[in-house]
């Protein structure tokens, strides 16, 4: 069994009366998970932004955090801060 890796990330731009930006990652296993990226007035900056950059970037990459995949199978969770996609160093 082997680690969920990051299968899809979409940017969802949806206009009831403004724009709203969604991310909505899936994982290899098929778990989704949602995020608001919506910023006041730059709405469609953030969308460019995620496509051209975030989404490239993730596809493929593990969803458990850069401390658990350093500790092993052992290292269940997260410390506080870490979400599904932490930044590597």
């Amino acid at each position: 069994m082997g680690v969920d890796r990051i299968e899809r990330a979409e940017v969802i731009v949806c206009s009831p009366g403004r724009n709203f930006v969604t991310l909505k990652i899936t994982t290899s296993d098929g778990i989704v998970g949602w995020g608001d990226a919506t910023l006041n007035g730059r709405e469609l900056a953030v969308a460019a932004y995620l496509t051209e950059h975030v989404v490239p970037a993730i596809i493929g990459r593990s969803v458990r955090p850069p401390r658990a995949r350093q500790a092993g199978p052992a290292h269940a969770g997260g410390g506080a801060g870490e979400g599904l996609i932490a930044p590597s160093r």
